[in-house]
């Protein structure tokens, strides 16, 4: 094979893995006290963050917006135990070009 063969299916294998990249959708973890007493605070960013999305039709760089939200219930363990778990997913789940 080639020098220049393989170079150039190494080009063709990069284009096409480009637009699949671009369609995965751009995670957000939001981990607030949607429960107990600062409830209401977080239910108030969370509708804001919603009014934001809707303006931008739910997409930011022509890739849609997912949100992941998680309950701490004002207690810094399991804020900790859920930034560790969505780390975790996000690392297990992206592609190695991001």
């Amino acid at each position: 094979m080639s020098k220049r063969f393989a170079a150039g299916l190494a080009v063709l294998g990069l284009a096409l893995a480009v637009p699949a990249i671009a369609q995965q959708p751009l995670k957000i973890g939001l981990i607030m006290t949607y429960t107990g007493q600062f409830a209401d605070a977080a239910t108030q960013m969370d509708n804001g963050i919603k009014l934001y999305v809707q303006g931008a039709r739910r997409h930011v760089a022509g890739r849609k917006i997912e949100f992941i939200r998680r309950d701490s219930g004002g207690v810094p363990d399991n804020a900790r135990r859920h930034a560790q778990e969505l780390v975790c997913a996000t690392r297990s789940t992206s592609s190695p070009a991001s």
